[in-house]
């Protein structure tokens, strides 16, 4: 996912797998690309590659539409050039990876392209492949690349170059594209190299050819879309006035985007400007950053799932140099703490305590009023040969016929008020409502017990009083002469 607002840079969020504190997923399946991104997909290691390594054979030489007259001394002039994979992984964080040099010898050549480890979390897709060269100082002949080892069915070439700057126009003759033969072993692709000034002829400075690079940039086929699906907060839709259907131009990696607002949400992990912020699917903003010939934005954040929300010894070590890694313990202590949300959070601890005394409190002498209300009751009922177990049993259980329903309702409207009241008296040091909203935890086995606890030894202190009650007839005389 990648949040962007309008007063910083955009925020690329990197997710672990399905890992993530997103809202409900229908809601974010509306900008994800239903048949997936396109691509060569690496659902495992390619077998015979290296651990932690994507591996082809290139092959770099003349075209076979040159005259063979021609050959002669051409294929010395052919430069080498320089290929780079872009990757994408399951989550839709780009990478480009060099894959090394491949010379212009007309022979097959093994590239391999380095993951950085081999925990690489599976399946890859590679989105582009990118082939630079220096351009020649003349018109030179066309040139064939050859891969294998990558289904590239359906891939199409884009071959082009900057001219700089100090160049005068029509110095550089862009490179072109010729025709492409892809079977199930190999893709053939054609292109014409161009041409740069020779040195000396109008260049300026230290200006030469070979400062003059182009591209051959390898793509799979995919349907134009004429924008891509996001979601937009509503402070975001509030701001600039939008509504569903609307298409936001964004600038990005150098790119005008067009973006199309899809859904709306209340808030967003991470967007935390008064503006609002646009979320849309990382994968397709970096795919469609490729066909522009851009680099992949990178990305600025991980959100990682952990036990008990709090941060492994072994994390800090394996994160890049600089990165600060934040909790939801960390910030659930940090929002404790602080004073502005203290102070509320112990009223409603002190409010909680007193309505749980006051509701023992009433408990115990309701129980023990009715007691003593019904003493001649009870002796009656024991002259006329009621066990004392028999009306102690009784006597508990109406009690709890009571209570229990009482303490049942207690611990639902406090969970209730619970959820209401604590995200409203939890703010940032800044005297705001945090983003996303603070979350209550409910710690139901305790609240349960607490309640159990309320509702019961009342009644059983009661029936423990009831068997231990005196003579049947002193109490009956004494019922009387009350």
């Amino acid at each position: 996912m990648i949040a962007i607002d309008t007063a910083q840079a955009p925020q690329v969020v990197r997710l672990r797998g399905d890992e993530s504190p997103l809202p409900p997923g229908s809601l974010f399946r509306a900008i994800r690309p239903a048949g997936g991104l396109p691509g060569a997909v690496l659902p495992t290691p390619q077998p015979g590659a290296r651990a932690g390594t994507i591996q082809l054979t290139a092959t770099l030489g003349l075209a076979a539409s040159v005259p063979t007259g021609r050959t002669t001394g051409l294929a010395a002039q052919l430069e080498p050039v320089t290929v780079t994979l872009t990757i994408l992984d399951q989550t839709g964080a780009a990478y480009q990876i060099a894959a090394g040099t491949l010379l212009a010898d007309g022979r097959p050549h093994l590239l391999v392209a380095p993951l950085g480890g081999d925990q690489a979390r599976y399946p890859l897709r590679v989105a582009a492949i990118t082939a630079t060269f220096p351009l020649p100082p003349r018109d030179g002949p066309a040139r064939a690349l050859t891969l294998s080892g990558l289904s590239l069915a359906g891939w199409t070439q884009q071959a082009s170059s900057p001219v700089p700057i100090n160049l005068p126009p029509g110095s550089v003759a862009q490179p072109g594209d010729g025709p492409t033969h892809i079977t199930s072993q190999a893709a053939t692709f054609t292109f014409a190299p161009g041409h740069a000034p020779a040195p000396g002829a109008g260049v300026a400075g230290s200006q030469s050819s070979a400062q003059v690079t182009g591209q051959l940039m390898l793509l799979p086929r995919a349907t134009q879309v004429a924008a891509i699906p996001a979601v937009a907060t509503r402070a975001f839709m509030d701001t600039n006035s939008m509504a569903i259907g609307s298409v936001v131009p964004e600038l990005l990696g150098g790119a005008q985007v067009p973006l199309r607002i899809v859904a709306e949400v209340t808030s967003f992990p991470t967007v935390t400007v008064p503006g609002g912020a646009l979320i849309t699917d990382l994968g397709s903003l970096q795919e469609y950053l490729a066909r522009q010939s851009l680099p992949p934005l990178p990305v600025t954040q991980w959100w990682l799932a952990t036990v008990g929300g709090g941060v492994p010894a072994s994390l800090a070590a394996r994160v890049p140099a600089g990165t600060d890694i934040t909790s939801a313990s960390a910030l659930a202590t940090a929002a404790a703490s602080d004073t502005l949300s203290a102070a509320p959070q112990q009223a409603l601890l002190a409010l909680a305590a007193a309505a749980a005394l006051l509701a023992s409190t009433g408990f115990w002498v309701s129980i023990a009023a009715d007691v003593r209300r019904r003493r001649g009751e009870t002796a009656l009922l024991s002259a006329l040969g009621v066990t004392r177990r028999g009306a102690a049993l009784q006597l508990c259980l109406e009690k709890l016929l009571l209570s229990l329903p009482s303490a049942a309702l207690g611990v639902l409207l406090g969970t209730l008020v619970a959820r209401l009241l604590v995200p409203a008296v939890t703010l940032t040091p800044a005297a705001q409502l945090p983003t996303p909203p603070a979350v209550t935890v409910d710690d139901l086995p305790l609240a349960i017990a607490f309640a159990l606890a309320v509702a019961v030894l009342p009644a059983v202190a009661a029936a423990l009083a009831a068997t231990r009650r005196p003579d049947p007839g002193a109490e009956l005389r004494a019922v009387e002469e009350a």
